[in-house]
């Protein structure tokens, strides 16, 4: 067995997140700013919406997703 693949973390998926090695902490920061970044984009004001580029049905699609997909 190589050094190589011997050290290396797996990649595990939860939910459609692939971690590629992260701990769980770090698995659960991310959840977290997910959700706080859709909540900050559901409460965008219409015209910052169309200054990004997007529409409603995309804030809302986004806005649905659960926390742990990407």
């Amino acid at each position: 067995m190589s050094t190589q693949s011997f050290m290396s973390k797996p990649a595990y998926s939860f939910g459609g997140t692939v971690t590629n090695g992260m701990g769980p902490l770090s698995l659960l920061a991310l959840w977290q700013r997910r959700r706080e970044e859709r909540e900050a984009l559901r409460d965008l004001p219409d015209f910052l919406i169309a200054d990004l580029g997007l529409t409603h049905e995309q804030v809302r699609a986004e806005v649905e997703k659960p926390f742990w997909r990407a």
